[in-house]
């Protein structure tokens, strides 16, 4: 058994541990004078029996793995340390200064409880009462004085410090302490209410904590605040329902309740908190339900035998609950159980008759069968019931009756301290327990099983079970003979009753023989008796010598089947007895009934009979009999019996399901007392006019008599004559007795006489019963029906228990109701009085083989206050059901309509004897006591509103709304429309065969508005839709990108809801699914009890909520949109601006700048504002401007450098120094716009028609001269054909702010080197790079403008233009024409560099630089991609060389060529230079 297993914490698996686990929460639960009910008094004397048994600890102290019952061994550990480490015991909970405590034994204690306890709620659900003793070591440990070691004290003074209770905390601690400190109810599973505002307190502490870190050092205030935040304490008194939801929130809640504080701080904490976990534990685990049947009740674990299942068992001295609570289980029980499963593989319906407490039945519950238990005892079955509800079994039911052989209504008789011992016997006065009685074949029809276990009563159980047993089901029969032979019966007959029903498998329960020393006090074996001489032998046997009386049993047992085919033994035995002294055994068929008949004193001797506990079944059943659909077939408890008519025929105490209150109607059953004291007196005396005037004056006596009879035995109204008496046989009576003149029987058929009566098959006996009502009618019973036949309930039920000595004289009995066809045609009931005569009465003898369901003995002479009497007859008083009161049971009501007591329907409650019906949003409790608000109404109707709401919110919300303009886009080969709002469209439209259409209103632009086709639309985006532009809505290309768009679009309705989303769900199915979910809700409610006004009222109130909701969101949306729209037009507006703005910067026109700033602020732009544009805007321009090439082709800029570096044709290298360096630096003084300091770059002193915007990028080295620059980009531009002042370029010398580079040395010029680069060729977008010479070119042994060429290959899409002065323009077309070696010579100088041998000015660039290619792609790569570019120039250059000479131009200009820059070099077919022609000249 496993942890997991739910039997193996409660230690279910073996008995001692179950009874030394019910001794201790006996004595914890028992002391009502304390807070939670503790009592240390009577616990130390079980340490020794613990200590006594092998309980598998290996020194005292440690749980080994394995261990069979560790909450056993830890809840003794624990009383071990309070009883010997601590004066507790010795001074009754008052600790003295110099307690010693081992707090080492009690923190491994913890720690094994720790690591072995599964969690909490196994061990609140387990019985133990560990935490009730955690509360006693907890008492004591904060009470005691002086420790014994220092290790000690530390230990309890680190722990101490968690008593303290947080000051935050202390509100709630006090609440608390006010909830334990409530006195319990006595006998009740009573849990006090939280007092107000407790769980307020809790809440709000909780949050505190969370929130502001409260409490930091006392978790366990964390953990008192969840416990009651939960909900885990209850607020308003709980019934079975409020039981049952507050058990199963208390197992999942309780362990995340308790996480902050392990065991070791419940116990050292200033917190109640374990006090709490003993009261839950007392209240929901044990005494609920079964104390709210029994003051006093609780439930305890059987032990599992094979299963373990919760029992509610007395605290009386009874001897059933006793064994329940010592030793856990019933061995019957255990072996019914593996029978059972042997029996069937599935689910079988089983009968337990007898239930008593429902071990047997709750075991079967649990193990899955569908079980009807019967008990008699009303007390019984309300524990029962309580039992099955705390194992939350629903496939278990309970039915409180007494089954027997007949129908009725009789009193229950049990022995003092022994509940199992209870008889039936008819009713004998009014104050005894009165318990309806019914046969086993009017509640069910078939069953797989039967258990019968009624205490001598299982002859009557078989009789009124004759349907059933044809079916063949196992019978579980447990055989009480002494008890049997007390009702006059002997287990000879049951035994006849089963093997006529054809039963022929019989599993013995071996010797039964209880040895006693007593005559008749054993069951089933009886001391110093044998068989009376009457007994009958089983023919032909005759036994050798027998060694003791188990061996004569066995011998009786071998022989128990009469068919003697079965074996060579002979059978049919039924009884034996055994001589010790001769080792005689003998058998016998028959006994006898009763005792004093049957037995007779043989000292020494030993009688014996079939007793014990039997399994009996038939050899060829098959259990797929009552099987139908897997299910177990029973018939309703109810059989409804009716006329062709439609009247009831006939009325049982079941059907009525209550008891007539008949002590209303003493006078009138006093009235048939007097009938029957009047005729024993009179005797034969009495004549027909004498019976008429007593029962006519009978029927003044009460208004709710309506009818009387005399009805007397057969052949016994003695005729007189004028000779005397004459007796049935007289001659004179062949014919039967004339009425004679002046007869009061003259209104009858002349000639009157009294028949003979057929009794039965070939018996006929006179009968007469004179018989009156209010109605006025007067007749003879014999002249209607045979009174005497043995099913009339009135006369033999009343005649067999006055003859059997079961009632008294001149007591009497009511009998069933019934209903009485003829004479009244009314529901009544009889009560039934017998009458005697001193005089024999003539005997009438039943045929054998008869069924006599009310039993017909042989009339005798009784002992009575008048004499000697015999019995002669019955004289009745009918009682009109209409008269009647009834006791109906709990939650019932009496329908005088029906005569029925009905069960409140669901729905309503018992109020001043009515029901009442309940509000619709509340429920009846299981016994209509009360109503109370119905949770699943709540949560149904909340489900309805909710869901009703979120279908129409989002169908309101989605469909038919505006779709708002945003802008418009050309993109992917049509207009783009950008909405506000998503518009939740799945991209499967794309897919449709035709592209649906939208339409668009107030944008403002009339091709949108009013376009000559419907605009057809594709999917794009979110928020996007592409309009697919035909032939007629061409002109859609000439809207504008940036013009001012508004209004909104539409789609067609049923498009919507094909197409338009909800959580990826198209409309229409979504629609059809909130439909279906809103009307299962709805059926939901309905049978939850709302009636339709408030469906309709509930629809209505949602409707209009819903659609406020959806107007309130649709304003919002077009609020929303409405603002993106205006902020649009304004962004654009301003965008427009700032462009004026900006191109006002680039022109220094300060009139067209002062316009543009007046403008801004009219559109709400500040000053502030309008300082941040224009710093952004000069520093922007600043960082993209560029030097036009007119500027470095001018005079005015050769003469400046010829002048500052008095050079004629000086390096950029030599103007640097000159430029920015000396004593009159270019722009030192001047404000540099990128950062506002002195110091600005050179192309911010120059005028602003020679700065603008880049156009070009470049590449180039400083050590160029200004001549050798000039000469390229003049010859340039002389073959492009550009205008030298629209041509900006991006030249470093010029751009970059050299004094912040080079005069400030703060930055060497390669910081973020690649995304510098990157980003300024992707904006500017074109290159032209200067080559000095072809042969050996400076540019490729540089490594700035190696890096230059790399990042624009790398980028792809950059044009680069190769230029070279005049003079290098002309060599290389000589040495173009020189043919293949001239190229061959080009490309090979061209190529003759290596990237890691450039240099740069400064050596940090050169570092930066190089370690940027290393870190990337190598030096290799970039040789190599640099040298397939400049091959691919040196091939476009022939190429155009080859074209002149075709077209014989005879130029050739190898510098207008573009080469674009491709990551990886084309491979197209290779130029044969062979092929040439001879071009040298």
């Amino acid at each position: 058994m496993s942890l997991a297993d739910p039997d193996f914490w409660t230690c279910a698996a073996d008995g001692g541990w179950h009874s030394m686990r019910e001794m201790d929460a006996r004595f914890m639960m028992y002391e009502e004078t304390s807070p939670v009910r503790t009592s240390l008094a009577r616990l130390a004397g079980l340490l020794p029996i613990w200590q006594s048994r092998a309980t598998g600890l290996t020194d005292g102290e440690l749980v080994r793995p394995g261990q069979r019952c560790p909450a056993g061994e830890i809840f003794f550990m624990l009383l071990d340390i309070i009883v010997v480490n601590t004066g507790l015991m010795r001074d009754q909970l008052k600790p003295k200064d110099d307690n010693i405590i081992d707090t080492a034994a009690v923190l491994k204690t913890l720690q094994v409880l720790q690591v072995r306890a599964p969690s909490y709620e196994a061990v609140l659900s387990s019985g133990w009462p560990l935490f009730g003793m955690l509360v006693i070591l907890q008492e004591g440990l904060f009470r005691l004085g002086r420790l014994a070691a220092h290790q000690s004290r530390s230990l309890l003074g680190h722990w101490g410090d968690m008593a303290t209770v947080c000051q935050e905390a202390l509100p709630l601690h006090g609440f608390l302490m006010a909830w334990l400190n409530t006195e319990s109810e006595p006998g009740a599973a009573f849990l006090p209410l939280l007092p107000p505002g407790a769980r307020h307190e809790a809440t709000a502490l909780k949050q505190r904590i969370y929130y502001e870190d409260l409490c930091g050092q006392d978790p366990s205030a964390v953990a008192a605040a969840r416990l009651v935040s939960s909900g885990l304490l209850p607020e308003a008194k709980w019934n079975v329902t409020g039981w049952r939801q507050g058990y199963r929130r208390l197992s999942s809640l309780l362990d995340h309740a308790l996480v902050p504080a392990g065991w070791g701080r419940l116990l050292f904490s200033g917190w109640p908190l374990l006090a709490i976990l003993h009261r839950l534990q007392e209240a929901y685990v044990r005494e609920a339900l079964c104390s709210d049947v029994e003051p006093y009740a609780y439930a305890i674990p059987s032990v599992a035998d094979p299963l373990s299942v919760w029992v509610c068992v007395r605290r009386r001295a009874d001897i059933v609950d006793e064994r329940w609570r010592m030793e856990g289980s019933f061995p019957d029980c255990g072996h019914i159980v593996r029978a059972t499963r042997e029996i069937s593989t599935r689910p079988c319906y089983f009968i337990d008759v007898g239930a008593n407490l429902g071990g047997c039945a709750l075991m079967l519950g649990r193990d899955g069968h569908e079980v009807l238990a019967i008990e008699a005892v009303p007390a019984l079955a309300s524990l029962l019931k309580a039992s099955v509800l705390r194992n939350g079994l629903t496939n278990v039911e309970v039915l409180q009756v007494a089954v027997g052989g007949r129908s009725a209504q009789q009193a229950l008789h049990c022995s003092e301290g022994h509940s199992a011992i209870c008889h039936v016997l008819p009713e004998t006065d009014e104050q005894s327990v009165k318990v309806a009685t019914v046969t086993l074949d009017s509640l069910v029809s078939a069953a797989c099983a039967v258990k019968i276990d009624v205490e001598g009563s299982e002859y009557e159980v078989l009789k009124g079970a004759t349907k059933i047993l044809q079916s063949h089901p196992h019978l579980f029969l447990e055989l009480h003979p002494y008890e049997l032979r007390e009702r006059w019966s002997s287990s000879a007959d049951v035994f006849d009753i089963i093997l006529e029903n054809g039963y022929d498998t019989f599993e013995s329960p071996g010797c039964t023989a209880a040895l006693h020393g007593d005559l008749w006090k054993g069951n089933g074996t009886y001391g110093h008796a044998r068989w009376a001489r009457g007994a009958i032998l089983v023919p032909g046997v005759q036994l050798p010598p027998i060694p003791g009386p188990c061996d004569c049993e066995r011998e009786c047992h071998l022989r128990l089947l009469p068919d003697p085919s079965r074996s060579a033994l002979r059978g049919n035995c039924r009884c034996w007895d055994f001589d010790p002294h001769r080792e005689l055994c003998t058998l016998y068929r028959s006994c006898g009934t009763g005792l004093g008949d049957a037995l007779e004193v043989a000292p020494g001797w030993f009688a014996g009979e079939l007793s014990g506990n039997w399994h009996i079944s038939f050899s060829g059943s098959a259990f797929t009999r009552i099987v139908l659909n897997g299910k177990a077939v029973k018939s309703q408890h109810i059989i409804p019996l009716a006329e062709p008519d439609g009247r009831q025929l006939a009325m049982t105490y079941l059907d009525i399901h209550a008891t007539p209150d008949m002590s209303v109607f003493a006078d009138e059953a006093q009235v048939a007392r007097g009938v029957a004291a009047t005729l024993s007196i009179l005797g034969e005396d009495v004549t027909p006019e004498q019976l008429l005037k007593l029962l006519h004056t009978n029927l003044l006596q009460s208004q709710a008599i309506f009818g009387c009879a005399i009805a007397f035995e057969p052949d016994s109204y003695p005729w007189n004559s004028s000779s005397g008496s004459v007796s049935p046989q007289h001659p004179a009576l062949s014919s039967g007795v004339s009425s004679g003149n002046g007869s009061t029987w003259a209104n009858l058929t002349e000639p009157w006489t009294l028949p003979q009566t057929e009794l039965w098959h070939g018996e006929k006996r006179v009968l007469y019963g004179p018989y009156v009502t209010q109605t006025g009618i007067s007749m003879d019973l014999a002249n209607a029906y045979n009174y005497f036949g043995p099913n009339e309930e009135w006369y033999h039920a009343c005649r067999s228990h006055f003859l059997e000595g079961g009632m008294e004289f001149l007591t009497g009995m009511w009998g069933s109701p019934y209903f009485d066809e003829g004479a009244g045609n009314i529901e009544m009931v009889t009560y039934s009085v017998p009458f005697t005569r001193s005089t024999p009465v003539p005997k009438v003898t039943a045929p054998a083989g008869m069924d006599l369901p009310f039993g017909m003995p042989e009339n005798r002479k009784l002992q009575t206050p008048l004499g000697e009497h015999f019995f002669w007859g019955v004289a009745t008083v009918d009682i009109d059901l209409n008269m009647i009161k009834f006791r109906c049971g709990t939650g019932q009501v009496f329908d005088a309509g029906r005569n029925r007591c009905k069960m409140c329907p669901l729905g309503t409650r018992m109020r001043n004897s009515s029901c009442e019906v309940c509000e619709e949003y509340q429920g009846s409790v299981e016994d209509r006591s009360e109503c109370l608000f119905n949770v699943f109404y709540l949560i149904h109707a909340l489900n309805f509103h909710f869901w009703l709401a979120l279908g129409l919110i989002s169908l309101g919300s989605r469909i038919q709304h505006n779709f708002y303009l945003l802008q418009v886009s050309h993109e992917k080969g049509g207009l783009v429309l950008h909405f506000c709002n998503k518009h939740c469209l799945h991209l499967s439209t794309n897919r449709a065969q035709q592209l649906p259409t939208l339409r668009v209103h107030l944008s403002g632009c009339r091709l949108l508005d009013k376009p000559a086709r419907p605009l057809k639309f594709k999917v794009v985006g979110e928020s996007q839709v592409l309009i697919v532009c035909e032939e007629e809505n061409k002109e859609m290309f000439n809207i504008d990108e940036m013009c001012n768009i508004a209004g909104y679009a539409r789609f067609p309705l049923w498009w919507e809801l094909m197409h338009i989303t909800f959580c990826r769900i198209p409309m229409l199915l979504y629609f059809l699914l909130m439909l279906a979910i809103i009307l299962s809700v709805m059926l939901l409610w309905v049978f939850s009890g709302v009636s339709l006004v408030t469906v309709l009222a509930s629809t209505g109130c949602v409707l209009v909520v819903s659609v406020l909701v959806v107007l309130a969101i649709r304003k919002a949306r077009a609020a929303t949109a409405h603002s993106k729209q205006r902020r649009r037009k304004e962004l654009l507006a301003e965008k427009e601006l700032i462009q004026k703005f900006s191109e006002a910067c680039w022109e220094a026109n300060q009139q067209l700048e002062h316009e543009a700033r007046v403008a801004l602020l009219h559109v709400g732009w500040t000053e502030e504002d309008l300082d941040e544009l224009t710093y952004r805007t000069l520093k922007c321009q600043s960082q993209e401007a560029g030097v036009s090439v007119a500027y470095l082709l001018s005079d005015p800029f050769l003469n400046l450098a010829r002048v500052r570096s008095k050079e004629t044709n000086p390096s950029f290298y030599t103007l640097k120094d000159v430029f920015f360096f000396g004593d009159d630096p270019i722009g030192k003084n001047i404000p540099c716009p990128r950062d506002g300091r002195l110091g600005c770059a050179l192309v911010d002193t120059l005028p602003r028609h020679h700065r603008q915007q880049c156009t070009h990028y470049l590449s180039w080295t400083w050590k160029y001269t200004v001549g050798t620059v000039q000469d390229a980009l003049d010859f340039w531009l002389e073959e492009t054909q550009l205008n030298s002042r629209r041509v900006f370029l991006y030249m470093c010398f010029f751009v970059n702010n050299q004094y912040r580079i080079l005069y400030e040395c703060d930055g060497a010029g390669s910081a973020n080197l690649e995304d510098v680069f990157e980003a300024t060729l992707n904006r500017i977008g074109e290159m032209v790079a200067i080559l000095d010479d072809w042969r050996s070119p400076v540019y490729l042994t540089r490594i700035w403008t190696i890096f230059e060429q790399f990042t624009a290959i790398k980028l792809g899409d950059v044009p680069v233009t190769i230029v070279l002065p005049s003079e290098q323009n002309g060599s290389l077309i000589s040495q173009i024409r020189e043919g293949e070696d001239g190229i061959l010579q080009v490309t090979q100088s061209l190529c003759a560099f290596e990237s890691a041998n450039a240099t740069a000015f400064s050596p940090q660039d050169e570092r930066k630089v190089k370690s940027l290619i290393e870190d990337t792609i190598g030096f290799e790569e970039v040789d190599s991609r640099i040298k397939t570019f400049m091959l691919d120039w040196v091939g476009n250059v022939v190429q155009e060389y080859m074209k002149s000479l075709m077209s014989r131009s005879g130029h050739l200009s190898p510098v207008v060529k573009k080469v674009r820059s491709r990551n990886s070099r084309r491979r197209s077919d290779p130029l044969d230079f062979a092929a040439l022609p001879d071009l040298s000249i």
